[in-house]
């Protein structure tokens, strides 16, 4: 059977059950292409990872008391500091930071 792709317009060929397996009803129809699919997951796959990021470094900075660190303004922080504090990932080397408090 054919269908058209709902993300690039094009039509397409998707599995038409065989009923002799007892499948004489579609259980769905396709919404894209294989090329249009893949693309649609990996935005999710991207999506998910983003927001996991996202969920863990909140759970950080959650955690760190507030007293100590949450009014600390950027702006007095060294660049290069703040810079590589931006880029670090979580994984199991954490972070560390040392100097005057204020």
């Amino acid at each position: 059977m054919t269908t058209k792709c709902h993300e690039c317009a094009e039509e397409f060929e998707y599995f038409e059950p065989d009923p002799n397996m007892g499948l004489n009803k579609y259980l769905f129809i396709p919404r894209y292409c294989e090329s249009c699919f893949d693309k649609q997951t990996e935005k999710v796959r991207q999506d998910i990872i983003i927001a996991k990021k996202e969920k863990l470094e909140n759970d950080f900075w959650n955690e760190v008391p507030k007293e100590l660190f949450h009014d600390t303004s950027i702006g007095r922080l060294n660049a290069i500091i703040v810079s590589t504090i931006n880029s670090w990932k979580h994984g199991p080397k954490g972070l560390g930071m040392m100097g005057k408090s204020g």
